[in-house]
């Protein structure tokens, strides 16, 4: 068991004591009950605990909430019962009136709620609150399946919010003010918004699968919805009911002002309405709604229209409604025969309040196959209503084209079926569109260039597509200079030589758009330099293909000398073939249409920082080193990386879509990137290294179709690696063989992997936790969690002995430990199916019980409290270290340490006195604590210095009239805390991050034993 330092804090001023009570709360902590932070207290919560809530136990927060954790170590929120159990849900968290000062929910991971009371999971009242950088998925609620917001000020922003559920409205968040205007202001801004629902088949006026902001009582509040990407969310009664606003739903009535900015809204369904729905109930003047700069596109709806419905009521200042600079495209309504395809309007004749569409792209929308952008009901020519922008059979009215817009990337189908992975859809308009500076010149232009607004989502923005700026007609090889802010077209069209460039510089903000040759689609460049920026999701240098109306195949950057960060590689595959260190950092490179043919990035040269780049839609996302074994690259470094297979546009045949391809190389470490749908997540020959801290996963319907085997690892060839702490998800329910981590003629060790496959496949399928072949040397297979495979490991033809200690194989389907020689050596395994004895040579402390997973269903294989693994391992010197990676009497069984706190807590019954200027502390002991520590600080949640340790159980200390302090007392006894311990950049060293440091060699096969 691990201790810990338990506190409580006291607010002292001279003159005037009262107590300021707080908590803190790290490691594991485990919560019976309701647990209240009442009004004036606080409770911090630090990076990295994981919190348990018991059956509808909640969280309650009158006073202040500080959860802050960090990107490395988040803090969980989650059930505290086992999924066997089925009560393996919470109450949520309630804020009830906490705006002393603002709570914080950062980096934390909320699940597993589920609450029927007409609250939301997260429910906020009259409270300040701002949420960010958090994951918020699975959980259930009648209003609000994420989040319920009523009459609170509070900020939700770069947080993912996924797969929850709402009973009747707000699948993600619901915003109704009914309380009073106080706290009312509410900014959603830069979050993901992703499969979520709304599942009631009661109530006609269910909606808002991602957002419903719903006025009821009519208090003046401000709700932004900014930036966000709102995608596939749904309402589940889009038959017969009704229910609308599959995205988004609000419902108005005086005084609720709206703003919809710059949102990604995309692939979400209702009954109509899918996109946006937003309905006015008011016979008289509204605030402000202002809905620009939004891309809507490929929502379904089985009526009234896919794209957009709105209705004005009987409102009467129609000019407070903005609609401008949106891109509404691709949207399907299934009705023929009523309503549009993109855009539906709904107005009053008597008052004649529809407001004007401008500076939009309406395109490619369609009802039930026939083309319709926009429509009106009353019916009215669309013309009366959109001016100044782009749709597909021109609509006559001021300002209007009909003409290809020239997206950088768009779908040519209607609708949300078959997804697409939106992220791949680029709605920039090129430099030749039509669009530009053709909107409306009255509107007033932020745009970059100074010029006239452009048509679409992106114009009037600082990412507007310029007209300014310089063509180069290529001739004969230059170098280029592309300083910050400047664009440069390279129109290589019209010329049948061969394209090469010396030396290419791109400063921060700085963009080249190609143009591409018809003849060759390779481009040669000697040396390649950037210096942009990630920021977000965006990008602030680009190198892109342009979009012309003649296109080509994709361009293939052939580079000598590489040293680019924080640049777009658009429609574009880099090729590095140097002598020197190859740089790439914070950049994307990506096709819009998989091709296997192609490498993303394919780098030769004897060392690579390959690091935070995001690589889609190639046959190989990564190679690095070379193909000839007389070449050898001597170190690299490929991490945090984010490869991505489009599993819908998949070509079928032969293994290809390979996330990670090393070849030829020593020393390499592949470690904390996220692999998504591929057929190979990484392969390795004839090198050595470490493989670790990677995510790879597995849809229903990955990358390659109709292929018969797929890996997740995949060592060959004399490869020696180090294999840990990976996580390995498999929800293909299709492929014939499957093998999670593959060797054959190579070395490995194996320790502290996650390894899971779905429930439900066809028994028939192979699902291969471990697939061994002739291994080169004893290896050992160590704390490993293999759930639901039918082959936990299969051993053909290794002659040396594989060491298989403390892992779990379990799950639904029995799962077989098997070999063809008598090399397996079985210890402290949990094992649930079958041991062919024939192949062991060595068994102690198997037991075959369930491990009673936390929940195996959110792939969280934390083992419950009473468990037959916990403690039940063999310790191995090299893999545990107590108080690091394991606590109590011996390791345990599995990936997940089991962690729970002994009974110590913070000092109770603190209280202070003042007689004349000595302050005196006092409060009860503690059992088995050792001594005190005295912290103080100004503020209750800024720094606090220690003052002094003591063994006493008071502390007195001279004070000044005036003088306002904050004091915390620590309980302290023996024990040592474990920090987690993050990779450095030494390539001789590896470290297990939450474990001890080891040092490995990794160039010889002896040092590996």
């Amino acid at each position: 068991m691990k201790n810990q330092i338990s506190a409580l804090i006291i607010l002292i001023t001279a003159v005037f004591s009262s107590i300021y009570s707080a908590d803190e709360w790290s490691g594991y902590v485990n919560i019976e009950s309701d647990y209240v932070v009442g009004s004036g207290s606080l409770l911090v919560v630090y990076p990295g605990t994981v919190v348990r809530f018991a059956h509808d136990a909640r969280l309650i927060i009158e006073g202040q909430l500080l959860a802050v954790g960090t990107a490395e170590a988040m803090i969980k929120f989650t059930s505290y019962e086992p999924e066997f159990s089925e009560f393996d849900y919470w109450g949520g968290i309630e804020f009830l009136g906490a705006a002393q000062d603002t709570s914080r929910i950062d980096y934390c991971i909320i699940e597993n709620i589920d609450r029927r009371d007409g609250k939301g999971s997260l429910f906020l009242e009259y409270s300040l609150v701002n949420i960010k950088n958090s994951l918020i998925h699975n959980n259930k609620a009648d209003t609000g399946g994420a989040i319920n917001i009523n009459s609170s000020s509070v900020n939700i922003t770069y947080n993912r919010i996924e797969n929850n559920t709402a009973l009747y409205g707000g699948g993600a968040i619901y915003i109704s003010n009914n309380i009073d205007d106080r706290f009312t202001d509410s900014f959603i801004y830069k979050n993901v918004i992703i499969n979520n629902r709304v599942t009631s088949l009661e109530s006609p006026t269910a909606g808002g699968g991602g957002i419903f902001v719903d006025e009821i009582e009519s208090y003046n509040s401000l709700i932004r919805i900014q930036e966000n990407d709102i995608v596939s969310n749904s309402l589940y009664n889009i038959e017969g009911v009704g229910g609308s606003g599959g995205g988004i739903l609000v419902r108005t009535k005086l005084k609720y002002s709206v703003q919809i900015l710059g949102n990604k809204i995309m692939y979400n369904r209702s009954f109509y309405g899918a996109g946006l729905t937003v309905l006015h109930k008011s016979t008289s003047e509204i605030l402000p709604v202002v809905i620009t700069n939004n891309i809507i596109s490929n929502n379904t709806a089985s009526d009234y229209s896919g794209g957009v419905y709105y209705n004005t009521d009987q409102l009467v200042n129609p000019s407070s409604i903005i609609f401008e600079n949106n891109d509404i495209v691709n949207n399907l309504n299934l009705n023929s025969k009523t309503g549009a395809g993109g855009f539906y309007v709904r107005y009053s004749a008597t008052i004649g309040n529809y407001f004007l569409i401008k500076n939009c792209i309406l395109w490619n929308n369609s009802m039930a196959g026939i083309p319709n952008d926009a429509a009106a009901y009353p019916s009215i020519y669309p013309g009366a209503f959109v001016i100044y922008s782009n749709s597909t059979n021109y609509i006559e009215g001021t300002g209007n084209i009909s003409a290809n817009s020239l997206y950088q990337r768009s779908v040519n189908y209607y609708g949300c079926e078959p997804y697409e992975n939106y992220l791949r859809g680029d709605y920039h308009i090129s430099l030749e569109s039509p669009c530009v500076d053709a909107g409306d010149p009255k509107t007033i232009s932020v745009e970059p260039d100074g010029t006239t607004v452009n048509i679409g989502a992106w114009g009037n923005t600082f990412e507007a597509t310029t007209s300014k700026f310089e063509t180069i007609i290529y001739k004969d090889p230059i170098s280029i200079l592309v300083k910050t802010g400047e664009t440069i077209k390279l129109d290589c069209r019209n010329t049948s030589k061969e394209i090469r460039l010396n030396d290419v510089i791109v400063e921060d903000g700085g963009q080249i758009f190609v143009a591409p040759s018809m003849y060759d689609p390779n481009i040669y460049i000697t040396t390649l330099e950037t210096y942009g920026r990630k920021i977000g999701d965006q990008y602030t240098t680009r190198i892109q293909r342009m979009t012309t109306l003649e296109q080509s195949e994709v361009n293939i950057l052939n580079i000598t000398n590489i040293n680019c960060t924080g640049v777009k590689f658009n429609e574009m595959a880099v090729a590095v073939a140097s002598s020197n260190t190859s740089y790439l950092n914070d950049s994307h490179i990506y096709v819009s249409d998989y091709d296997s043919s192609l490498t993303g990035l394919n780098i030769q040269s004897p060392d690579a920082q390959i690091l935070n780049n995001t690589i889609d839609n190639f046959g190989i996302g990564i190679y690095y080193g070379y193909p000839k074994k007389s070449d050898k690259a001597t170190k690299g470094r490929i991490s945090n990386n984010t490869i991505s297979f489009d599993v819908d546009t998949a070509s079928k045949g032969e293994t290809k879509a390979k996330g990670i391809k090393v070849e030829n190389c020593d020393s390499t470490k592949v470690t904390g990137n996220t692999i998504n749908n591929p057929n190979e997540g990484v392969e390795a020959s004839a090198s050595s290294g470490r493989i670790s801290n990677n995510t790879v996963s597995f849809d229903a319907d990955t990358a390659t179709k109709g292929v018969v085997l797929k890996r997740a690892v995949y060592l060959f060839g004399g490869a020696y690696y180090e294999v840990d702490h990976n996580k390995i998800n498999c929800d293909d329910m299709t492929t014939p063989e499957f093998r999670a981590i593959d060797v054959t003629d190579s070395y490995i060790n194996a320790h502290y992997n996650i390894i899971s496959f779905s429930a439900g496949y066809d028994p028939k399928l192979l699902r291969y936790g471990f697939y061994t072949y002739n291994l080169l040397d004893n290896s050992i297979f160590i704390n490993n969690t293999v759930f639901n495979s039918n082959y936990g490991i299969m051993d053909y033809y290794t002659p040396y002995n594989i060491k298989l200690y403390n892992n779990i194989f379990f799950g639904p389907y029995s799962s077989s430990i098997s070999g063809n020689r008598r090399n397996l050596v079985l210890y402290n395994n949990d094992i649930v199916g079958s041991i062919n004895w024939e192949a062991v040579k060595d068994e102690y402390g198997t037991i075959a019980a369930d491990p009673q997973f936390q929940s195996s269903k959110i792939n969280d294989y934390y083992l419950w409290r009473d468990s037959k693994c916990i403690d039940a391992g063999r310790y191995e010197p090299d893999y545990h270290s107590y108080n690091v990676n394991f606590y109590g009497s011996a390791p345990d069984i599995g990936a997940v340490e089991f962690y729970q706190e002994s009974y110590f807590y913070a000092p109770q019954n603190l209280t202070s006195s003042v007689i004349g200027t000595t302050l005196t502390l006092n409060w009860s002991a503690v059992p088995d604590a050792l001594s005190y520590n005295i912290y103080r600080s100004d503020t209750p949640y800024g720094t606090f210095t220690l003052l002094i340790n003591t063994a006493n159980t008071y502390w007195s200390v001279s004070t000044s009239a005036g003088a306002k302090y904050f004091y915390r007392v620590t309980a302290y006894r023996d024990g040592v805390k474990a920090e987690a311990v993050i990779e450095d950049d030494n390539e001789n060293e590896i470290t297990n991050t939450g474990t001890t440091k080891r040092k490995i060699s990794i160039n010889k096969k002896e040092s590996l034993k």
